[in-house]
């Protein structure tokens, strides 16, 4: 993955930060199908949607699957991560 695209500059910057923390095969399962497309639409999601915005994005990656497997942790990391993302 080209770290010129989008998905590519968040993929960076959240390994810096997760991996670490839930190591590589973790952070690995939940960002591997994760496309520039699905990125901007669960960025628009969160900003559009802040009360909603873990059921919002938690359905999305699960019509999208953008993983094998939905939880709770699965749509908060990813709120989380689009956080970090966007905000320094």
């Amino acid at each position: 993955m080209s770290q010129n695209t989008e998905t590519g500059k968040f993929i960076k910057k959240i390994y810096d930060i997760y991996v670490p923390i839930h190591g590589h095969k973790k952070i690995d399962n939940l960002f591997k199908n994760l496309t520039d497309n699905h990125l901007l639409n669960m960025i628009q999601i969160y900003e559009q949607f802040v009360f909603k915005r873990e059921y919002k994005i938690r359905e999305y990656i699960k019509h999208e699957k953008v993983v094998d497997r939905i939880d709770d942790f699965t749509a908060r990391i990813y709120i989380n991560a689009i956080q970090n993302y966007l905000y320094e």
